[in-house]
């Protein structure tokens, strides 16, 4: 089957906004009042409820580096529309 110039088009822009979100980084350095990993309300000094969430946090950090070279974009936007929304 023979895909035409709208399917190859259609992929090739997937790709490429694939491609540029993996290359986008975001870094949350203050405090929201929640738990960045399970959105548990916490104390405004606070970034994790306890250390197993900063602990699962961290490895899921890492391995997102080691699967895009860097910190991806999606998780910490998810998190924040979590949050905000």
């Amino acid at each position: 089957m023979m895909s035409d110039l709208a399917d190859d088009a259609q992929r090739l822009m997937q790709w490429r906004i694939k491609s540029s979100l993996s290359q986008l980084t975001t870094v949350i350095t203050c405090s929201t009042g929640r738990c960045y990993y399970c959105f548990e309300v916490i104390g405004m000094e606070q970034r994790f409820c306890d250390s197993y969430c900063r602990d699962d946090h961290e490895r899921i950090q890492r391995l997102e580096q080691v699967r895009f070279g860097k910190r991806a974009f999606g998780s910490d936007a998810l998190r924040l529309e979590a949050i905000n929304g």
